[in-house]
């Protein structure tokens, strides 16, 4: 909450008409909060004007002094180029589409304490802006099109280094190098620091005559050099360091500090062990993800009493996971993308309570193996669980938590079938990977499908296919032989009629083939010719055609009984388990 000292200059009307002539630059008012309430009509006489127009949306009246102390316009999409305003504490413009240049006479606005323009399109030089201001106590300029470098002579910013005590320049087009010892050493009464989101570059200078400083936030920027030592140990006492998204190089030595809640050392190039940290910390937030950290995990955590969020995936880190990381507080937990092998240590199901705030678990891309825990029904608020990429084996767990809304198990050895309970998460977070798990009913998956039987050694479905292939193709192979056997007997009936005549090629032909029946037939009148004039080609069609998409399996067969159909039909060799 921002407390507005009220302004010894009492409101007049100069300052009325400035809120008019202020008004007449407003082109949008999207919401109608500004031109409908600020109206000439509302102060009808000229002793009216004296009075502070409390009528007037936004702008706020001290009722002792009768004068303008603050104006706060935030959030109402107003579009207009903003004009000087006079003998105001408090100035609040965020969330619009202000654009042009920075307000210009902003000096002469002696009892301002207060400038925030956040989220417009406002631009200028930064270093000509800081110039401007005097005796401002919090400006918020993020979110805006300022350009330039931060000022390096110090002249520029002696008033308002007495006074600044939250800057924040974020989000803008800022470059150049940081501020020099010298400069930084005027802003005795800064506690946040806020240039995230801008092109500065170097190498930070000191901070330790910064003794008032609390939050420093540089998020992606182009700083590179060593960590100052100072900002993790005691002599700042930080509670929040960001200086993710920068070419931050070297190893961190110690962390000593026992201030720092939030410590964001993400996405550098950091590269050493894990750091040592003091015995008491109060962190709550540890990010040192996507930098280059090598060797094991300390085995004791337990001075991180408070730490609720953990984030080191993308290093090179490599051995156990210590169990102690399981028995702290937890809300999320990301190791993915290290070296990490073994079991995960979580603990037993009677201790398991201690990670209820646990909603994301992230050891994908490991080393990981054994088995995924059935504890983790315990863990009643988990939302996410990546374990793929792994080496895990074995079963699923028949249940995992009501809550869990994300799941990935793909690129493991598991293998089973996939529970019930399981069977809402879609397929892909089961497969690719796992070419030994089940998921009944899921045409991709292997073995699945909806044929599929669960049974011993989760195969009897395929063996089942197998087995009626066989019985199909052994049905259509004696049906083949009795085709073949009646033709040989017509022909038999047939030579025979004719064979009291004279004997010629063809009875010669007929005779050759003359050889013991296969099978016998009862006596009866000879076929017509028409009955049986169909060719062997249409015998493998329509034998074919019977088998039901078993014809791979026909000419085996076929080629048999066309060549020795004398030879007796076997049963063939089936296993003894189908």
């Amino acid at each position: 909450m921002i407390i507005i000292t009220p302004s010894l200059v009492f409101c007049n009307s100069d300052e009325v008409r400035a809120l008019l002539e202020f008004k007449k630059g407003i082109h949008e008012d999207p919401l109608g909060k500004v031109i409908p309430t600020w109206n000439a009509t509302a102060v009808a006489t000229a002793s009216d004007l004296d009075s502070c127009p409390t009528s007037f949306h936004g702008v706020v009246c001290d009722d002792a002094s009768n004068s303008v102390v603050a104006i706060s316009l935030n959030g109402l999409n107003l579009s207009e180029r903003i004009h000087d305003l006079w003998n105001l504490q408090h100035l609040n413009l965020s969330n619009n589409r202000f654009s042009g240049g920075y307000p210009t006479g902003i000096r002469n606005l002696q009892q301002l304490r207060v400038l925030d323009v956040h989220a417009n399109e406002l631009w200028g030089d930064i270093g000509v802006f800081f110039s401007e201001l005097r005796n401002v106590e919090f400006v918020d300029l993020s979110m805006n099109k300022f350009s330039g470098g931060l000022p390096v002579d110090s002249s520029n910013v002696s008033s308002l280094g007495n006074t600044i005590r939250h800057m924040n320049l974020s989000s803008n087009l800022l470059g150049g190098k940081f501020l020099t010892a010298d400069t930084l050493s005027l802003f005795q009464s800064l506690v946040v620091l806020d240039l995230g989101d801008n092109m500065i570059g170097g190498e930070l200078p000191s901070f330790g005559s910064l003794y008032n400083l609390r939050v420093l936030r540089l998020r992606n920027n182009q700083l590179y050099g060593e960590v100052p030592g100072e900002l993790l140990a005691t002599l700042i006492q930080l509670k929040e360091l960001d200086l993710s998204g920068n070419g931050f190089s070297g190893s961190i030595r110690g962390i000593n500090s026992t201030t720092l809640e939030i410590l964001d050392l993400s996405s550098n190039r950091l590269t050493g062990s894990f750091p040592e940290f003091s015995s008491q910390s109060g962190l709550t937030t540890l990010r040192i993800s996507n930098n280059s950290l090598e060797g094991s995990l300390p085995s004791e955590w337990r001075q991180f009493a408070k730490l609720s969020k953990i984030d080191l995936s993308i290093n090179n880190l490599a051995g156990r996971i210590p169990p102690a990381l399981f028995s702290l507080n937890l809300r999320d937990l990301n190791l993915s993308k290290n070296h990490f092998n073994g079991a995960i240590p979580f603990p037993e199901s009677t201790t398991v309570g201690l990670l209820g705030r646990l909603r994301s678990l992230n050891l994908a891309k490991n080393s990981l193996s054994g088995h995924i825990p059935n504890s983790l029904v315990n863990i009643d608020g988990l939302e996410s669980l990546d374990l793929s990429s792994n080496q895990f084996k074995g079963h699923l767990p028949g249940k995992l938590p009501p809550n869990l809304k994300l799941l990935n198990v793909t690129y493991n050895d598991l293998s089973g079938t996939v529970p019930e309970s399981l069977r809402s998460f879609p397929p892909s977070s089961f497969h690719p990977g796992n070419e030994k798990l089940y998921i009944p009913g899921d045409e991709g998956s292997p073995g699945g499908g909806s044929n599929y039987v669960s049974g011993k050694n989760g195969h009897r479905g395929s063996k089942s296919s197998i087995k009626i292939a066989i019985i199909l193709a052994s049905v259509g192979a004696a049906l083949m032989i009795a085709f073949v056997a009646l033709a040989y007997y017509r022909s038999q009936l047939h030579g025979s009629s004719k064979y009291n005549g004279a004997t010629t090629g063809r009875d010669v032909k007929v005779r050759r083939f003359t050889r013991p029946s296969l099978f016998k037939f009862n006596a009866g009148p000879e076929p017509s010719d028409t009955s049986l004039s169909f060719s062997n080609t249409h015998l493998l069609t329509s034998n074919s055609r019977t088998l039901s998409g078993q014809a791979e399996l026909v000419p085996d067969f076929v080629d048999r009984a066309a060549a020795a159909s004398s030879t007796s039909y076997v049963k063939p060799n089936l296993p003894d388990n189908l």
